[in-house]
């Protein structure tokens, strides 16, 4: 799997990952590209729901720490 698999989530008859499936599976051209498109916009939701769960934690680790520390060097 490449790594922009979140930029994948528009499945395109062109992409060579459909392509390695499809013939991989044994599927037809129409149903592996259905298969396929469903596949990559699964794996786009759950990369951003991750994304963004992450980004959540890291706000409030970050949030609590100040960037200098106060009262030193006065």
């Amino acid at each position: 799997m490449r790594a922009t698999c979140c930029a994948a989530v528009p499945s395109h008859i062109n992409d060579a990952d459909h392509w390695m499936f499809t013939k991989f599976v044994g599927l037809d051209v129409g149903t592996g590209l259905r298969t396929w498109t469903v596949l990559t916009t699964a794996m786009g939701v759950t990369g951003f729901a991750l994304t963004a769960v992450l980004w959540q934690v890291v706000q409030v680790r970050v949030q609590g720490r100040s960037p200098m520390p106060v009262g030193r060097g006065q």
